[in-house]
């Protein structure tokens, strides 16, 4: 991976990442190239996804899961 602005994120400190989602799994590619120690928020309508789950398993600690409510909640959420 080629990172640029890096330098950007401070070292110490909360910082907030708001990714502009080009796919389901730029989280993921975040993850690995980000020297901190990362905690995600997810919709949990993307969360029970059977597809993705897989994925999560690798941030199942580091994953915050905001409930599904609203006119766009789903039984399954």
């Amino acid at each position: 991976f080629h990172v640029h602005g890096a330098d950007r994120v401070p070292a110490t400190g909360p910082v907030l990442l708001a990714g502009n989602h080009v796919s389901y799994l730029d989280w993921l590619a975040l993850w690995a190239v980000c020297p901190r120690r990362l905690t995600f928020v997810m919709w949990a309508g993307h969360a029970n996804k059977w597809w993705l789950r897989p994925f999560l398993w690798f941030a199942r600690n580091r994953l915050i899961v905001v409930p599904a409510s609203g006119p766009h909640a789903t039984a399954d959420a």
